[in-house]
């Protein structure tokens, strides 16, 4: 696959033969971004074209005054489950206050219609651009039939009466319904971080958790979860796990935390220091709250086990990936 900075990147590469582009944030990759790269991938198909995804960094949201946005998927884990698809090319174009201020017509001269690189393109009915967000789909089929492009716009993919959003994902990660969110990506959500050393309190009730840091995805609401872990030094295999997210106002601190304990296995979490985990969201088993003391809180752990154990019943992901 193809990776490429920018869509300058894209206009100069001249891939033989031309592209249809698949076009938006496509934070999250979830069943609507999948139904775009889809029509993206038949498209370039029929016509014996090359194909891919134009991303942008950071979110589109985060420059019109509502502060950062904590992605679903970071790039790095867009262009993964994009390169599982079997795409020809990944576009991640900076999203700056200079690019976000072009004319819709610049912006899709920009990228590369006429030079040769991009011969059809794909996007979602909401999809907005240039300007002041004055592109929009009557814009862009005017400009591909003149050009002579391809061009489709998508309606939203739906389950039931909601529409498949990341904001739809967000809210329900926030209120614990992994199963919605799930739904809606068309996976297990997952978070990905660096394993820390804790204080090791779990080790002294037997059941040893791995911290997870640098955290950059959006974290779901507090509480317990079932899970499936996997660890970047043992690509082979996905594990059990019960998941504990927020603070630990049994032991009352305020930091807020993402313990991993893997469920009846016996490895060295030591060896793990500093190596990368995934955790793959099954089913929230209950929200946090506070015990009297360790002990209480142990047998609420063996109960939180107990619980979780019915949500692995589903075939895990194999593999280090998306």
């Amino acid at each position: 696959m193809n990776i490429l900075k920018s869509i300058e990147e894209l206009r100069a590469s001249a891939l033989p033969p031309r592209s249809v582009v698949a076009i938006g944030n496509f934070d999250g990759f979830h069943l609507g971004h999948q139904a775009l790269l889809q029509e993206a991938k038949s498209l370039a198909n029929r016509h014996q074209l090359t194909w891919g995804m134009i991303s942008f960094w950071p979110h589109t949201r985060s420059l019109f005054g509502r502060g950062p946005r904590k992605p679903l998927l970071s790039p790095a884990q867009r262009q993964e489950a994009l390169a599982a698809t079997g795409a020809d090319l990944f576009c991640l174009q900076p999203f700056t206050r200079e690019f976000a201020s072009q004319s819709p017509r610049d912006f899709l001269v920009r990228l590369g219609t006429r030079e040769g690189g991009v011969k059809g393109i794909v996007v979602g009915e909401n999809f907005r651009f240039g300007e002041q967000r004055r592109g929009d789909g009557a814009i862009l089929e005017d400009y591909c039939k003149r050009e002579s492009l391809y061009c489709r716009i998508c309606p939203p993919v739906r389950m039931g009466d909601q529409v498949v959003s990341s904001t739809l994902i967000r809210e329900a990660l926030k209120k614990g319904d992994i199963p919605l969110a799930n739904q809606a990506l068309g996976r297990p959500y997952m978070l990905e971080g660096e394993i820390k050393k804790g204080d090791q309190i779990g080790r002294t009730i037997g059941f040893p958790t791995a911290n997870l840091s640098q955290l950059a995805q959006f974290l779901p609401g507090p509480g317990v979860f079932g899970a499936y872990a996997c660890f970047s030094e043992l690509t082979a295999k996905t594990f059990p796990a019960v998941v504990h997210l927020g603070e630990r106002p049994t032991l009352k601190d305020k930091e807020l935390r993402v313990e991993v304990h893997v469920v009846g296995e016996a490895f060295s979490l030591d060896a793990l220091y500093g190596q990368r985990a995934r955790v793959y969201f099954l089913g929230k088993v209950r929200d946090e709250r506070s015990f009297p003391d360790l002990s209480h809180l142990k047998q609420q752990i063996k109960q939180d086990i107990a619980q979780a154990e019915p949500l692995f019943g589903s075939p895990p992901p194999t593999y280090w990936g998306i």
